[in-house]
């Protein structure tokens, strides 16, 4: 649904062709900013029926907000890992892989699932299962994040890469401007790092769970209970006062 535009209504197959379709579908002020600037673009709603899509997405414009009609049945999903080689020769890196990469401001998902179903993080690298959040005021609720190893990845990157190369993607050379992300009742699942960046997040009534990979040690074996990794790899400025909060939520496993 757009107010005023003639694509109230309109059907689409997939999510790529809703997307192309709108006809301001870049942000061309969203000046990185914090604050960031209020768009004067009208909200646009996308209802995003039961299935399984698909598709690799990225989202610039400004005030959308994908509407599923579950968790259970509307999911996004993609496959690429970090590990996977690009034509030019060299792997894809961590920050290539998100099924999702929202770049723009006042982002809002409701009912439905992010998910990378490439493999474990330590066979297939990290994989950003669902969702590369670059922005201000983007919010989740009642959704559900699948993946292995970087599951989340909550902008911007930290000011120096571990490794040489290690922050190749579609941020290595942008400002580092933090945004404040909100997840409300929401599943994010992982085992290694899983929630991860210098973005500002707040998590309120969430249930956060760890998940032994199926490939490890049996879940009946007493070695099951040891700490395979880590739930956060926060990366806040050291300026900034906070980065993650989790308010009244779950910790599982």
């Amino acid at each position: 649904n757009m107010p005023g535009n003639t694509l109230l209504g309109t059907s689409f197959s997939t999510i790529t062709e809703a997307l192309t379709a709108l006809t301001d579908s870049s942000c061309l002020s969203c000046e990185k900013q914090f604050p960031a600037p209020v768009s004067e673009l009208p909200p646009v709603i996308l209802h995003i029926g039961k299935g399984i899509y698909r598709e690799k997405l990225v989202i610039t414009r400004p005030n959308i907000t994908f509407e599923g009609t579950g968790c259970d049945e509307t999911i996004l999903v993609y496959g690429d890992a970090a590990f996977d080689l690009m034509p030019e020769g060299d792997k894809r890196g961590t920050f290539r892989t998100a099924s999702v990469r929202i770049d723009t401001h006042d982002f809002t998902a409701k009912h439905l699932t992010f998910q990378n179903d490439s493999g474990f993080g330590h066979t297939v690298g990290q994989a950003l299962a669902a969702v590369y959040v670059d922005g201000d005021r983007n919010a989740f609720y009642n959704c559900r994040f699948l993946g292995s190893q970087d599951t989340i990845f909550d902008a911007p990157l930290p000011l120096k890469e571990a490794q040489p190369g290690g922050f190749k993607g579609p941020g290595e050379f942008k400002p580092r401007t933090i945004g404040r992300h909100y997840y409300e009742n929401c599943f994010i699942q992982g085992d290694v790092d899983f929630i991860f960046g210098s973005g500002i997040a707040w998590f309120e009534h969430c249930t956060i769970y760890s998940k032994l990979p199926g490939d490890r040690i049996p879940p009946e074996s007493p070695e099951s209970e040891v700490i395979y990794g880590y739930v956060t790899a926060a990366s806040t400025p050291q300026e900034e006062p906070y980065g993650y909060v989790f308010h009244e939520c779950k910790l599982e496993s």
